[in-house]
């Protein structure tokens, strides 16, 4: 993906790329590539995951590690510019909300932010593009019900300290548009996953949407790691989870929680290195996953 240089007064034109190569082919030629044997004897669901998401922001408290999503726009313009609300599943420390914040397009677009990081809230609301009248911060770990998250604020003296605070009526309040899910499944144990997106569709009236973008099957960084526990999903050198997935389970998903997709493939960006004189070959799974009434 390539961007253009950015203008305050102007939208950024993005060059948005999703068919580098074709996946099929792709997915073909790597039944022979080596894969870790799977651990008999790993526990799986062992890990503290939200834990290791605090540690790993507390880490990287510069919020640089994740580069801004500007292709958020461009790959779900369609269902965002018909969203007046929108939440965030996993929001980090704010790399696709503050691309659709300053996005000329959706200048009314109201943010529920949800992680069950609270250092990552707290560096999201840190960032000094932070606007407390379009963007509400909520604690939640999407394994359990919204009902059950918190919600926060920013301190006035801005310091990022996460406090406990009533709703604003500006804000935006369920059931919300659109839901933005980006590479949140994936850090999820597959066992998770259907409730996860059951927890998510009760916050979407019937025909609200889900817009998804996660690791596909056979994606450069599947055949880095060291530790496989099963079949797609691995487990990185920092404790955290990492599943890959092929659109037949994300169809097995949408059956059983209530969701159509509307758009469901496999995204692939091939990115060269010239000075490195490699290339790799990235594959996501892209999908818009309507709520069934």
């Amino acid at each position: 993906m390539e961007f253009s240089n950015e203008n305050n007064n102007e939208v950024p034109t993005v060059q948005y790329f999703d068919n580098d190569f074709d996946a099929v082919e792709w997915i073909s030629e790597c039944r022979n590539k080596p894969l870790p044997i799977i651990a008999p004897a790993v526990d799986e669901v062992s890990i503290d995951e939200a834990s290791q998401w605090n540690s790993f922001f507390h880490t990287h408290v510069g919020g640089q590690f994740f580069k801004a999503r500007k292709y958020v726009y461009p790959a779900f313009q369609k269902w965002l510019d018909n969203s007046e609300s929108c939440l965030e599943v996993g929001c980090g420390h704010g790399c696709s909300i503050y691309p659709l914040l300053g996005n000329a397009h959706l200048p009314d677009l109201r943010i529920i932010a949800t992680d069950y990081s609270n250092e990552a809230l707290s560096i999201l609301m840190m960032h000094d593009k932070f606007d407390h009248s379009r963007v509400r911060v909520r604690i939640w770990d999407i394994t359990e019900p919204f009902e059950d998250s918190k919600h926060y604020s920013r301190t006035e003296d801005g310091d990022g300290k996460l406090d406990m605070a009533h709703c604003d009526s500006t804000y935006p309040c369920l059931p919300v548009d659109s839901v933005l899910c980006l590479f949140v499944l994936s850090a999820l144990h597959p066992g998770d996953h259907e409730a996860s997106l059951c927890n998510i569709w009760q916050t979407l009236p019937p025909g609200g949407v889900i817009l998804f973008r996660d690791y596909g099957t056979c994606d450069m960084t599947m055949f880095r790691h060291k530790i496989r526990l099963s079949e797609n999903l691995y487990r990185r050198s920092d404790g955290t989870l990492s599943y890959y997935f092929d659109l037949e389970y994300m169809n097995a998903l949408c059956a059983a929680t209530g969701f159509e997709p509307a758009e469901l493939k496999y995204a692939t960006v091939q990115i060269t290195n010239k000075k490195k004189g490699i290339t790799m070959k990235r594959v996501f799974v892209h999908a818009v996953l309507v709520k069934v009434s």
